[in-house]
């Protein structure tokens, strides 16, 4: 497994273009994996698409104190 790189970021981004409009997917909020205070820096292995059928995702982010609640869709990188 490699390290996440910006190329695979825009990459997930291309093949979201393709399932849905350029308008949405530049609007999709991004979730970035459990660190919230920064008292570290991570190495990120993931970019991946969360839906709202993403039940352990969803409650996940929905869990966290300060974040907007998660609807419809989101890119989460870990």
């Amino acid at each position: 497994m490699e390290q996440l790189k910006v190329k695979d970021i825009i990459e997930r981004i291309e093949e979201l273009k393709k399932q849905y409009p350029e308008s949405e997917v530049l609007e999709m909020p991004v979730y970035i994996g459990d660190d919230d205070e920064l008292n570290g820096i991570h190495c990120a292995w993931y970019v991946e698409e969360v839906t709202d059928e993403d039940d352990y995702a969803c409650e996940m982010i929905n869990e966290r104190a300060g974040n907007i609640p998660f609807k419809d869709k989101a890119l989460l990188i870990s």
